[in-house]
């Protein structure tokens, strides 16, 4: 659905809707477990490959962004575009 991508989106909406302020327009950044946080698993989201997520997708799947709890193909790039914004805002 909605041209191959719905599940992306799906997954990406998931996190936000657990750590994302509509109101502050920010994520929120945990002190320490980055990589569990919901920013870190939607940015995995994002550049994860379908064939990845191997049934996590399925209607009676218990929940699909168990599948972004494990390190990624291109995990390198979700931690470039994840320190690319700290960087800049810390100059």
């Amino acid at each position: 659905g909605e041209g191959g991508e719905g599940w992306r989106r799906s997954l990406v909406a998931a996190q936000a809707a657990r750590g994302y302020d509509d109101e502050l327009e920010a994520w929120w950044v945990p002190d320490v477990g980055l990589e569990s946080s919901p920013l870190y698993l939607a940015l995995r989201a994002t550049l994860v490959g379908e064939a990845e997520l191997e049934g996590h997708l399925a209607a009676d799947a218990a929940d699909p962004a168990d599948a972004l709890r494990q390190p990624i193909a291109r995990e390198a790039a979700v931690r470039e575009r994840l320190t690319s914004p700290f960087e800049r805002h810390l100059r």
